[in-house]
């Protein structure tokens, strides 16, 4: 039985101070504050015949860790929640803060990250890479770090643990607070971190002024969501229990599916609206039921004017498309496409100022917290794609595959670049055990 042994614990600090001491936080930034830290797990091989000593893996990446917090120094400090005495954005200042209010902020005082030395005992390497890294292991767990939420002002911000296996090959396991960062910026991060370790200098620096994204007077009147309050769906009486799979769409499906959607949409449209459909009949929904198919959206590109291309923080907005189980049975992909299409062609200027005064308006409300909750009537799904997870090279070669060790919630989706190649994607999503297994008894879903 495979199980993971903690052989070391240290604290990483930057190299150098950080240049200021106290971090405005953005609405976008602050609405994360009760989510658990993000979480992936990334698998290197290491290459026949060639001999790697563990403590140097450990070493190098140690020391560039080190580096790269000085350059990513809001992930060296600690969150620090609103009280009659923390500090509070001025008008007047840039990203500092003046004593006065309330507002959750982030302490950039150099605490540092945590990283944790690990063994893999009882399953070697090759047994996890000769599926595919289909087969998702209970252990998988125990290689990444896990945050309470309810602990964020003293819990660090990044967690990191570096597990070996008998044979050389590791994995680096990372969990991120997404108050800090958004999944973007965590790419952004671990490129710069394999970058510094391969002895270069970073492609893109990273812009830490967080005011970009401030509302200076949060109205009522302009806070608006492309989102709906979509109710629990009351005839879902499939069983508790939760399975968590790995489905893997080569490039030729992918582009299957985008043809039938006519060849007009993007590769996570088709996708989404693939197993939106498959999901909503797996779950045998009443006709009248109404789903919703939450996204996640970088708002980046987005914004006028856009943010520059190194912004570390969060910028994302959620949206839904909304679409009841029977429409969704009735009309064609090309049709169920052209919903989750619209939904992020209205994420414009207009929608993420909307979104921004809401989220300083209401925060999470009732809406917004319905479209964070995932029951049988929402799926959600983040995509990551379009991230360069290639680059992430710290002298090894790139990541074999990308996982998370976990779902802790059905219906909660994640793509990833394909581990087969380029074109392909990896899609890891939670669902009741018996869903589960009708959707992986459709012959179309499984090989559309």
């Amino acid at each position: 039985m495979a199980s993971v042994k903690v052989t070391g614990r240290h604290v990483v600090k930057p190299v150098r101070p950080s240049p200021q001491k106290t971090l405005f936080l953005s609405a976008m930034d602050i609405m994360f504050a009760c989510n658990p830290h993000n979480r992936r797990l990334l698998f290197y091989k290491v290459p026949i015949g060639r001999s790697v000593d563990y403590s140097d893996i450990v070493g190098r990446l140690k020391a560039a860790l080190a580096e790269a917090l000085a350059h990513f120094w809001p992930l060296a400090g600690r969150i620090r929640p609103p009280s009659s005495s923390s500090p509070v954005y001025s008008p007047t200042s840039t990203d500092e803060f003046t004593e006065s209010g309330c507002r959750m902020s982030l302490e950039c005082n150099d605490e540092g990250a945590e990283l944790l030395e690990a063994r893999v005992e009882g399953i070697i390497f090759e047994e996890i890479e000769i599926t595919g890294f289909r087969d998702t292991y209970p252990f998988f767990n125990d290689l990444v770090p896990w945050v309470d939420p309810a602990q964020y002002a003293i819990a660090p911000p990044l967690c990191i643990q570096i597990s070996s296996f008998e044979c050389g090959s590791f994995t680096i396991g990372i969990a991120i607070s997404h108050v800090v960062c958004d999944g973007t910026s965590l790419w952004h991060f671990l490129t710069s971190w394999a970058e510094i370790a391969r002895g270069e200098k970073l492609s893109l620096e990273p812009v830490h002024s967080r005011t970009l994204l401030k509302v200076d007077n949060p109205s009522a009147e302009k806070a608006f969501l492309l989102a709906e309050n979509v109710q629990d769906d009351k005839h879902d009486t499939t069983p508790g229990s939760n399975d968590l799979r790995v489905f893997q769409f080569n490039k030729e499906a992918v582009k299957r599916l985008k043809n039938r959607a006519g060849g007009e949409y993007s590769s996570y449209e088709a996708l989404c609206t693939h197993i939106w459909r498959h999901a909503s009949l797996a779950r045998s929904h009443l006709p009248g039921q109404k789903l919703a198919f939450i996204h996640i959206v970088n708002t980046r590109n987005r914004a006028n004017p856009p943010l520059p291309l190194g912004y570390f923080g969060n910028a994302v907005m959620w949206v839904a498309t909304v679409a009841t189980a029977g429409e969704l049975a009735e009309e064609n992909f090309a049709a169920a496409a052209k919903r989750i299409h619209d939904t992020l062609e209205k994420c414009n200027e207009a929608a993420v100022q909307g979104w921004l005064h809401w989220l300083e308006v209401h925060g999470r409300n009732e809406i917004l917290t319905s479209c964070m909750v995932i029951n049988g009537a929402r799926i959600r799904a983040s995509s990551s794609t379009r991230f360069n997870v290639s680059a992430v090279d710290f002298g090894w070669g790139s990541p074999t595959a990308v996982r998370c060790p976990c779902i802790e919630i059905p219906g909660k989706i994640i793509f990833f670049p394909g581990s087969e190649g380029i074109g392909n994607v990896d899609m890891t999503i939670a669902l009741p055990s018996l869903v589960m297994q009708r959707l992986e008894h459709e012959p179309d879903f499984m090989k559309p």
